[in-house]
């Protein structure tokens, strides 16, 4: 199909068409590579009802590839530059095959026996993910050609107080067994508790593929000692897993590999051994040094993307920045996460939905300035919970399946959350304030919590007298904390009085209040009471 427009400059222009035959199947026994920009769908198509399928028949096949820059053949002259070329109103279907390599993991080092050697600038690297056992293990960083590093492995758990038995618990993708590989290393459940994070771990002695939650998902773990939180659903980490000459599947075979500029709209992307879209530019070769694949300023909107191996979508890499993400494009059934954000500046996303894939909800790079925005965002229940990274900024949504007891993002405003650091943004019945940039709500009970001495992370504090009072709330000196200001709401039947060692303009506030604290440098001010 695009022979006659990839092969010769100079380079054709989106204006240049394939239009897809509605009602028609088309079977491809490879990748299709795009060398030169094109637009290519059909009209009537949207993501729910493709216009046409393109049947990718090769086991272990990529999709559609975009080239960018001499992305295919690292050549600088000839017709190799597919950047913003739009795809629209179809669908592609992938065909996932054997697996790919023979390995053994001790702990979290995965060391190779045969198939190809890792290598960083070939996809093997986070947040693509390695087929083991039936389980996907999310891939970390590149030792050498023959080991790998990888992320502590997440399940989503149904605990019960008091048991030792902890139960799958997910849905859609997750509903392959627990695997006996992960015997003798230790789970670890993490919550927030009294505005801190607590963590406990529990020995793994074994695990059996059934006996899970009736009619979502299967397999029980035992650990060596009854569980002491309250019953509920828990995303925890495993730290580890025993392995040796186990077949594996490297799953970076994606629906759509973009290397360049690409809008994608009411497309349907749908099995693949490998992310659903993936905007990766770290990718070689490249005759461009600089200049490597760059995929910024693309979109995808009202496009589905479901049951593919790895995540729906993925961004990494130093040139895959200030994308936008959205509206309403659905990732759901993916055996990875359904948003994973690796890239180095960011991208934008709005009123995506997610649902049932089986590592993470959405997971955000670590340890970088990634500033990316989250805004609308839905993830359902049953997958385990969302986690950002420390610049990324959050407002809005609704997090089903929670955020993540130790999730950074820089600031949440609004949303709600299922679990995890639920407070953070301000939807339960106590949390009566009215927006909250930079801190979680600080819950404070009497008499387990009296005298508490407020610090600068309590910028929003509840404070429940259900069981009696007063509640004594301690301020530092008002010039440690210029220009800063504090709410604290009051609930239950008795008041919280005030204490500083500098005046106060207030000496308590009464159940059902709510009072804003203004430090001027002197003094604390009343700034708003209701």
């Amino acid at each position: 199909m695009t022979a006659s427009i990839s092969s010769n400059p100079p380079y054709t222009h989106p204006s240049t068409k394939i239009e897809l035959q509605t009602g028609c199947t088309y079977y491809l026994s490879d990748a299709l590579e795009i060398l030169s920009s094109v637009a290519m769908g059909c009209d009537a198509g949207f993501g729910w009802g493709p216009c046409a399928w393109l049947n990718f028949t090769k086991p272990n096949g990529s999709g559609i590839i975009i080239h960018a820059l001499s992305t295919k053949t690292g050549n600088d002259k000839g017709g190799d530059d597919g950047r913003f070329t739009r795809l629209y109103g179809f669908g592609v279907r992938g065909n996932t095959g054997p697996p790919t390599h023979t390995v053994s993991i001790e702990g979290l080092k995965v060391t190779k026996q045969s198939g190809p050697d890792f290598a960083d600038d070939q996809g093997y690297h986070g947040p693509n993910v390695f087929s083991i056992n039936g389980f996907e293990y999310v891939m970390d960083t590149v030792i050498s050609p023959t080991e790998m590093s990888l992320k502590p492995p997440t399940v989503l758990l149904k605990a019960v107080q008091g048991s030792r038995e902890f139960k799958h618990a997910m849905q859609g993708a997750g509903t392959f067994p627990f695997t006996s590989d992960w015997k003798g290393y230790a789970v670890t459940f993490k919550r927030i508790e009294n505005n801190r994070l607590v963590e406990k771990s529990y020995k793994i002695l074994s695990t059996t593929p059934t006996g899970g939650d009736p009619g979502i998902a299967s397999g029980t773990m035992e650990v060596s000692e009854p569980f002491e939180w309250p019953d509920g659903l828990y995303t925890a980490t495993i730290s580890g897993a025993s392995i040796k000459n186990a077949p594996a599947r490297a799953n970076l075979f994606h629906g759509i590999d973009s290397r360049g500029t690409v809008q994608i709209e009411n497309m349907y992307v749908l099995g693949f051994a490998g992310n659903g879209i993936s905007f990766d530019s770290s990718l070689s070769p490249s005759a461009f040094p600089g200049t490597v694949p760059n995929t910024n300023l693309s979109r995808v909107s009202s496009t589905f993307v479901y049951g593919n191996m790895g995540n729906g979508f993925a961004a990494r890499g130093v040139n895959s920045n200030q994308a936008f993400i959205g509206p309403v494009n659905d990732f759901t059934n993916n055996r990875g996460a359904g948003i994973a954000e690796f890239s180095f500046l960011g991208n934008n996303y709005l009123s995506n939905h997610t649902s049932f894939n089986g590592r993470a909800d959405r997971v955000g790079i670590t340890g970088s300035v990634n500033v990316s925005n989250f805004l609308s965002e839905y993830g359902e229940g049953g997958q385990p919970c969302a986690s950002f990274g420390q610049n990324m900024v959050v407002i809005g949504g609704n997090y089903g399946a929670g955020v993540c007891p130790d999730s950074e993002a820089k600031i949440y405003i609004g949303g709600t959350a299922a679990t995890g650091i639920r407070d953070t943004f301000l939807f339960a019945n106590g949390d009566t304030a009215t927006g909250n940039i930079g801190g979680p709500v600080t819950k404070l009970v009497y008499p387990k919590d009296n005298l508490y001495i407020l610090t600068v992370k309590d910028r929003y504090v509840s404070i429940d007298t259900s069981q009696g009072g007063p509640f004594v709330l301690n301020f530092l000196n008002a010039n440690a904390y210029t220009g800063m200001e504090f709410t604290i709401s009051v609930s239950g039947k008795d008041r919280a009085a005030f204490f500083s060692p500098s005046q106060l303009g207030i000496a308590e506030a009464k159940a059902g209040e709510t009072v804003t604290l203004y430090s001027d440098g002197d003094r604390w001010v009343v700034k708003a009471k209701h």
